[in-house]
């Protein structure tokens, strides 16, 4: 039976979807749909999320959340069990691992800010905070082999999308077309997106949740050393005799400089005295506002706060158990979106210039920690049933290392009635018959 020409053909695609009129712009293209940016930019674009990692708390956490991705060691598997499937495996691995090498024929030296492929990974998981991040493939030719000899990362206010038939494509903004915007060719410009839903093909990043927090924390802080400046240091009061005002100017300048530690001299007539002003208040409001708008961060970023603050009442294992259960699960979620994203491009694309017969490779970061993790009460139905049926009852050795315990020698049985009754009147008598002569 053929497969009906509906089934093939796409019907709710891009260029049918009405409420892509509510936000176009320019030659049809896709505006941002960030709500942060179109109302609190003004004109900054990114800038306003760069300016984010300017807050100690809000930079650390987002280094934190990259280097679990980072710092994990990535791995090429092969996409077949073919001859051409394995060399596909090993050129891929080849050329990424020589990404960013220094430039052939180059005269002097030169410093390539492209990087290695790690860089160039952690340079993609910007997309977290930005919503997508874009790349560009330099590609070259060493005889008949193309491979990529730079992947370098590029700002994303530069890149618009217009709405197409099987997807958004991608528009640079260049000095001569900074409205449209120019068209780019094929396998040449790789987008990592997170937060894409239909229709929002910029994505939508950790800024959006990560700005409100900032604002007010500044705020907070700026609230805060006005108090201290008020409240903290005692205010000064200069007085001199009412017949001599030209003691006014030589007075506040003997104030000023008694408030910076220096040394002064004033007219005996003169005097100066500290100002208490009394605080109704308490400076601990703003620092404990500010706490919990950096566990807001953490939160947003990481999942957990246990990692990032351990004031209070202390720590405690189980909650930093399930923190840290999070953080991995978040990092594993963060790898596999952005290796999917290279699967999809640069590794196809290095595996079609060369090998397109082949299947092609797959890149990935390892995680020991949940590899071969089994569900361990699967495990115990799955023994409990073999038991029922088989009437067969695990080893010790067995159940020790599958459910990872220790378990205690059973003590031994009660002696019964008649095991008494034995060893009192026949106390010589062994359990065991003797051997036949």
């Amino acid at each position: 039976m053929p497969l009906p020409r509906e089934l093939k053909t796409e019907v709710a695609g891009i260029e049918r979807d009405p409420y892509q009129l509510v936000y176009p712009t320019y030659g049809g293209l896709i505006r941002v749909q960030d709500e942060i940016l179109l109302e609190k930019g003004a004109g900054q674009g990114y800038k306003i999320y760069r300016d984010l990692l300017k807050d100690a708390h809000c930079k650390a956490v987002i280094q934190k959340r990259k280097l679990a991705v980072i710092g994990r060691e990535w791995v090429v598997k092969e996409g077949g069990t073919r001859a051409i499937d394995k060399k596909a495996r090993d050129m891929v691995k080849k050329h990424l691992d020589s990404l960013g090498s220094e430039l052939p024929n180059e005269t002097e030296a030169i410093h390539s800010i492209a990087g290695g492929f790690d860089s160039v990974c952690s340079k993609m998981l910007n997309a977290n905070l930005y919503g997508f991040s874009p790349a560009e493939v330099l590609w070259s030719q060493d005889g008949k082999e193309v491979y990529p000899e730079q992947v370098a990362t590029r700002s994303p206010e530069r890149f618009r999308f217009a709405a197409g038939r099987r997807g958004y494509k991608i528009r640079l903004l260049v000095p001569e077309e900074m409205i449209n915007g120019i068209s780019l060719p094929t396998r040449k410009f790789l987008i990592h997106a997170v937060g894409a839903e239909d229709g929002n093909p910029y994505g939508i990043g950790l800024g959006s949740s990560l700005f409100w927090p900032i604002f007010y924390k500044r705020n907070l802080a700026r609230f805060s050393l006005a108090y201290a400046d008020r409240f903290g240091t005692p205010g000064l009061l200069g007085k001199y005799p009412d017949n001599r005002p030209e003691l006014e100017t030589k007075l506040l300048d003997a104030m000023v400089a008694f408030a910076n530690g220096a040394s002064i001299s004033m007219p005996e007539s003169a005097s100066i005295e500290a100002l208490n002003v009394a605080s109704s208040g308490s400076n601990s409001l703003y620092q404990s506002l500010m706490d919990y708008y950096d566990g807001e961060m953490s939160k947003a970023v990481l999942g957990e706060t246990g990692s990032t603050d351990q004031q209070g009442g202390g720590g405690s294992r189980a909650r930093d158990q399930v923190g840290n259960e999070v953080r991995i699960e978040i990092a594993k979620a963060d790898a596999d979106l952005l290796s999917d994203t290279l699967n999809r491009t640069l590794v196809k694309w290095i595996c079609q210039f060369n090998l397109p017969d082949a299947v092609p490779p797959k890149v990935w970061r390892r995680f020991p920690e949940l590899d071969d993790v089994e569900d361990l009460n699967a495990l115990a139905q799955r023994d409990s049933t073999i038991k029922g049926f088989m009437d067969l009852k695990p080893t010790r050795a067995y159940t020790m290392k599958t459910y990872n315990i220790e378990l205690e020698e059973p003590p031994p049985p009660e002696p019964t009635v008649g095991d008494q009754l034995r060893g009192v009147f026949n106390p010589d008598d062994s359990t065991e018959e003797s051997p036949q002569a």
